[in-house]
């Protein structure tokens, strides 16, 4: 063996370089340090409650022997539970929400009502309000002069001058109420109602005997008379939403003595108040409400319930969350395409700026240096290995790193020559080329070459 080599060999070694306190700085760790979950941990309880159905034992025998295995496998299985629930709850909060909180009966109390305050008489002419229905005919069978309106803006309700269908006469009577306002009908206290000529029943009798419809101007059939509050006056009170005219009774009674239930419905009308709740404490009360709205129903006001209300207000927070995400995406995208995106790709109006770190500069050889009076600035050294490739590529490459905004003090660029190979279009090989892009610092001397031991052989 050469005896130059085990020479070299024992004079090159590895100095202790790294020394001092500011080159000591070991680099992040990849991983937190975190402890491991304990058994008890939210999350790990939570996935084994939902994957209850798959115990360790199976598991074990369905290619998950170790337990972290299983337990990743759960959590795996409980991330989709929570998935789909979630998805779930979109579909039924966009779906059918609005059919559990606003069902189609409260959506056709408000399309199907029909004000019964018009804006002029005119439009009153030719309907008629019949126990909270609105009826047109022009070719009424009955005395149509009887119900005049005198220029009033409200449709007439000639309800009181109808028989009460027979059922709701035998319902009023299995109560053996003592309340006048039930055992008087308001076609006369016979219970053969005398009084009135015409008798109420379905749409399609109402049409065939009087040629009324329970249509209106625009072609709505089934209209219900719809009252606001505005509207309820002269005798009307309000029970859980219908609207109940009371005027034939009052003035059938006269001066006649008032029960308990007179009374109360007399305050209540008198003071346009909602005896809903008049009704619900009162036993009595209660037992007589079906009826009475039964005998002296006038129409429904015309209000969104809060299940509807609440259905519209979530439909509406929902539409505009939705179309400002999509407006915002869209706003965000065109800001980025029109005025962000050229300028990331466009190369600085001084590439070779000097950085404003460094405070001090001096020039050795015509050769300015950047000096960092940062003690906590690290050293770097950045590594270019060449191969076989070309002035133009490398000069590229290493005019990059020189320029860097770092202290030239502490940056250290570091060139390897994989051996003297003469690339292809090269007229000189690698090495030659790296050295005819150096200066020579007249400061110093010439560089000694060293040898090195090589890590493997080749």
């Amino acid at each position: 063996m050469d005896n130059n080599y085990i020479q070299r060999g024992n004079t090159l070694r590895r100095g202790r370089t790294l020394v001092r306190p500011d080159r000591q700085q070991g680099p992040a760790p990849m991983l937190d340090g975190s402890k491991e979950r304990k058994p008890l941990d939210p999350w790990v309880i939570f996935s084994k409650i939902v994957t209850f159905w798959a115990p360790g034992f199976i598991l074990k025998h369905t290619g998950f022997p170790a337990k972290d295995m299983q337990q990743a496998w759960r959590e795996k299985v409980t991330l989709c539970f929570l998935i789909c629930l979630i998805c779930a709850a979109v579909v039924f909060l966009t779906l059918f929400l609005p059919k559990v909180l606003c069902t189609e009966e409260d959506q056709n109390n408000v399309s199907l009502a029909f004000p019964v305050k018009r804006a002029n008489a005119r439009e009153t002419i030719g309907l008629w309000n019949i126990f909270g229905k609105i009826y047109s005919g022009p070719n009424a069978k009955y005395p149509l002069e009887w119900f005049e309106n005198n220029g009033d803006t409200i449709i007439p309700d000639i309800s009181p001058f109808m028989k009460r269908p027979q059922n709701v006469i035998d319902k009023c009577n299995a109560l053996n109420s003592e309340f006048n306002i039930i055992r008087n009908l308001p076609c006369g206290n016979d219970q053969d109602q005398t009084g009135c000529k015409f008798l109420y029943g379905s749409d399609a009798y109402m049409a065939q005997e009087l040629e009324l419809y329970n249509q209106v101007p625009g072609g709505k059939l089934g209209a219900k008379a719809g009252f606001d509050w505005e509207d309820i006056n002269d005798y009307k009170i309000v029970i859980e939403g219908y609207v109940l005219n009371l005027k034939p009774y009052f003035e059938k009674k006269g001066d006649q003595e008032y029960d308990f239930l007179d009374t109360a419905l007399f305050q209540a009308a008198k003071n346009k108040a909602d005896a809903t709740k008049l009704f619900a404490r009162n036993t009595d009360f209660k037992k007589v409400k079906s009826c009475l709205i039964d005998l002296y129903k006038s129409g429904e006001l015309v209000k969104s319930t809060p299940g509807c209300f609440a259905t519209n207000i979530f439909q509406y927070v929902a539409l505009i969350v939705i179309l400002g995400i999509v407006l915002i995406r869209f706003i965000m995208a065109f800001v980025f395409h029109w005025f962000i995106s050229a300028n990331l790709s466009r190369r600085p109006k001084n590439n070779y700026k000097k950085p404003a770190i460094p405070k001090q500069q001096y020039a050795v050889g015509g050769v300015s240096k950047q000096i960092s009076d940062d003690p906590n600035e690290l050293f770097g050294i950045m590594l270019v290995t060449c191969y076989s490739e070309s002035e133009a590529s490398m000069r590229c490459t290493l005019d990059s790193l020189a320029n860097t905004d770092y202290s030239d003090d502490k940056k250290l660029l570091f060139i390897v020559a994989d051996g003297i190979i003469t690339g292809s279009g090269n007229d000189k090989s690698t090495p030659d080329i790296c050295i005819s892009m150096m200066e020579m610092d007249p400061a110093f001397e010439n560089p000694e070459p060293q040898s090195y031991i090589a890590v493997a052989a080749g």
